[in-house]
């Protein structure tokens, strides 16, 4: 008998039947208590029998309901701690990126100004021209690298805007080549593209950080130097421009990556290329905001083709 039952002077029969788990654990028993003595029969027996089987299905659903609520709780607790910790950091890089670009905004217009000087007035030696176009160099890296920071605080707070405004496409290739230009040592940039203007419709300043980016990236990746060829035509309802290095070429195991954010291929990493693995990502957020594509070809150890394709101004509506 059971032992809640045993002292009780008005139980005539007792049946008990243990409620199982799953996992083999004993939860309970399930039991049937008549004031008159009698017997059960098979068929009541296997009644209840089942009866305990269904309390202890019952049972282990409300288990498994209870762990899939606390998993759920606890799942948004961890969304919401991220989301916390992402508005923060993005905070926290947006003041520091805005409290940077102010003393660089300075350091490079004073060397940019040193620059004109020396060029006009002060005959530099040879070796003091070399620092002071490396601090110009490095400046002008750092405040690229702050934008792109920015930026990509701009996008995950979706204050990322561009304008759409005509301009011609050719002209703004010319402009930024002409930009780096001076800073090359090494390297040579040649541009083919067509006689007449190539215009499209879009952002001016995003398109010019697009190409700075992607001729930067040729630069930077092509360290023995070379030829980077720059070709821009009117395909069909677009206006194309790839920009070609003679560089060290992308693996092609990292190409499904390669817009990533903050991802780097393996071989950069290798050679200790500095870069935050960022700029490429910027790059296909402004070419997709502006209705277009980009694409790379690549051969490693031989060179990389990255093509940009954006709607012609007379394509668009």
């Amino acid at each position: 008998m059971h032992s809640a039952t045993a002292a009780s002077p008005t139980v005539g029969s007792f049946i008990g039947v243990p409620i199982m788990l799953n996992d083999g654990q004993f939860f309970g028993t399930l039991c049937a208590v008549d004031p008159e003595p009698q017997e059960l029969s098979d068929q009541q027996a296997h009644l209840l029998i089942v009866l305990g089987r269904i309390i202890a299905t019952q049972i282990e659903r409300d288990h498994e309901l209870d762990a899939r609520r606390q998993a759920e709780a606890e799942q948004a607790r961890l969304y919401r701690a991220a989301q916390d910790a992402i508005r923060e950091r993005e905070a926290l890089l947006s003041i520091a990126s805005h409290e940077l670009k102010n003393p660089l905004a300075g350091l490079l217009g004073y060397a940019h100004l040193l620059q004109r000087r020396a060029t006009c007035e002060i005959n530099l030696p040879e070796r003091d021209q070399r620092a002071l176009q490396a601090i110009v160099t490095q400046a002008e890296r750092l405040n690229g690298m702050l934008t792109d920071l920015l930026d990509i605080s701009r996008l995950d707070s979706g204050q990322f805007a561009v304008e759409q405004l005509p301009l011609d496409l050719s002209t703004l290739v010319h402009a930024v080549v002409a930009e780096v230009e001076p800073t090359l040592v090494r390297h040579t940039v040649t541009v083919q593209d067509a006689d007449n203007p190539i215009m499209v419709l879009g952002d001016k300043e995003r398109l010019a950080q697009v190409l700075r980016n992607l001729l930067g990236n040729a630069i930077k990746y092509s360290p023995a130097g070379g030829l980077i060829t720059i070709r821009l035509a009117p395909e069909h309802e677009l206006a194309c421009l790839s920009i070609q290095d003679q560089g060290i070429g992308i693996p092609e195991e990292a190409l499904p990556n390669l817009f990533q954010r903050f991802y780097r291929a393996p071989n950069a990493t290798g050679l200790t290329i500095n870069g935050f693995g960022i700029g490429l990502y910027v790059v296909k957020e402004i070419v997709t905001r502006h209705g277009g594509t980009i694409t790379v070809t690549t051969t490693e150890g031989q060179g990389t083709t990255f093509t940009m394709c954006v709607p012609l101004l007379a394509s668009v509506d």
